[in-house]
């Protein structure tokens, strides 16, 4: 072979390898493009998933809460009062009429819990569309409150069609998401569930099974109540306080002008300050509005 033939090979060989590198190259591209796609899609149909669990939910709620309305019943309201006796009124669902301390009346039992576990409660509260609402300190208040409960594999936590009264947050394990006969999905760690029952106070819209060995945290709704109730108490002291610091319904400040003694002469009680509470709307100025109160 000749020398020229052996260089000609080379350069033959090298343009092949540069082909190659570049064939390879345009595979990997092409093998990352597929697993980006396939994660899109994951991530679309867990979406999917979660968007039809909540479509069953909302339905159920519809259904339950027209049956509810045809027989004129409110049974949120009703098992509040029925909990809490004569101390409730219909009128926004406020609470008037007795003393407005919360610590007296509402005590709310907490269960200890490590770093880990409350910050997989409260994510799991703030990711759930019927719960992500609540006030800082009411999801505070719930994750003292959730106690712990252990799920061997194929149990059900809930069945569809029960009457349930707890909230449920899955802290280790995983658990099938059945309706009628159908898996619709799989929850893992992280999820809360449930919520209808102690929210609404209607029966289960879907069954839940543990695959595995598990870790639950409990809510009753009796529990749920009552945080929900404590937390409206303190905002109503808290605006009562301040009806209380305005001088045109504190007759005791003196000296005051003509105009103020006149509103006094109205004898505003406790019972009309706590009825001028619930009409209490909060407003907020972006500038500094110059304001004639008399």
């Amino acid at each position: 072979m000749t020398t020229k033939e052996e260089e000609r090979l080379k350069g033959l060989v090298s343009n092949l390898e540069n082909e190659l590198k570049t064939k390879e190259s345009k595979n990997s591209m092409l093998e990352a493009e597929v697993r980006s796609l396939q994660r899109r899609m994951l991530r679309r149909d867990n979406e999917i998933l979660k968007q039809e669990r909540e479509l069953h939910k909302l339905r159920s709620v519809l259904q339950q809460a027209s049956t509810l309305m045809a027989a004129g019943e409110d049974h949120l309201l009703s098992s509040i009062q029925g909990d809490f006796g004569n101390g409730t009124n219909a009128k926004k669902q406020g609470v008037s009429g007795q003393s407005l301390s919360a610590s007296s009346a509402l005590s709310i039992a907490k269960h200890s819990k490590d770093f880990r576990s409350r910050t997989v409660i409260k994510e799991a509260i703030m990711e759930n569309d019927f719960l992500k609402n609540l006030s800082a300190i009411q999801v505070r208040e719930l994750v003292d409150a959730m106690s712990e409960k252990t799920v061997p594999k194929g149990c059900y936590v809930i069945r569809e069609g029960e009457n349930g009264s707890h909230l449920y947050v899955s802290g280790e394990g995983e658990y099938d998401v059945i309706k009628d006969g159908k898996i619709l999905g799989r929850l893992g760690v992280g999820k809360a569930f449930g919520e209808l029952a102690i929210l609404y106070n209607c029966k289960r819209t879907a069954s839940i099974k543990a695959v595995t060995d598990g870790k639950l945290w409990a809510l009753e709704r009796s529990a749920f109540q009552k945080i929900m109730m404590s937390s409206g108490i303190k905002k109503m002291e808290n605006q009562v306080n301040f009806l209380k610091s305005v001088p045109l319904l504190s007759p005791s400040l003196t000296p005051a002008p003509p105009k103020i003694q006149m509103f006094w002469r109205l004898n505003i009680s406790r019972r009309e300050t706590s009825s001028l509470e619930k009409e209490l709307q909060e407003i907020h100025f972006t500038s500094y509005p110059r304001v004639r109160l008399l």
